[in-house]
């Protein structure tokens, strides 16, 4: 990748993207060298924080909410695409779905 164009000061701070925008923020932040997947982690949260999805410096997602049908319904489309996984709950050990 090319030489970074963001200033220090904004990693780690919070910036509002709408939902039909975040495609295209999380491409632009590839592109500028902000972001690279399975290199680095980024956080997205509503704005009521009900739940976080971290993408993974380790190249897998981080689903975190207390809305079990957010969890279900997240959970069926990953399956229905193909992808295994793991879930746990509060305290629990890590099970595969």
């Amino acid at each position: 990748m090319g030489g970074a164009s963001w200033i220090p000061g904004e990693l780690w701070q919070d910036i509002e993207v709408r939902l039909p925008d975040l495609p295209a923020f999380i491409q632009g932040s590839i592109e500028k060298g902000i972001y690279s997947p399975g290199h680095a982690d980024l956080v997205l949260q509503d704005r009521d924080r009900t739940f976080e999805c971290l993408l993974c410096h380790e190249s897998d997602i981080h689903l975190v909410t207390d809305d079990d049908g957010l969890i279900t319904e997240a959970t069926r489309r990953w399956m229905d695409k193909g992808y295994g996984g793991f879930r746990a709950a509060a305290n629990e050990n890590w099970e595969p779905i």
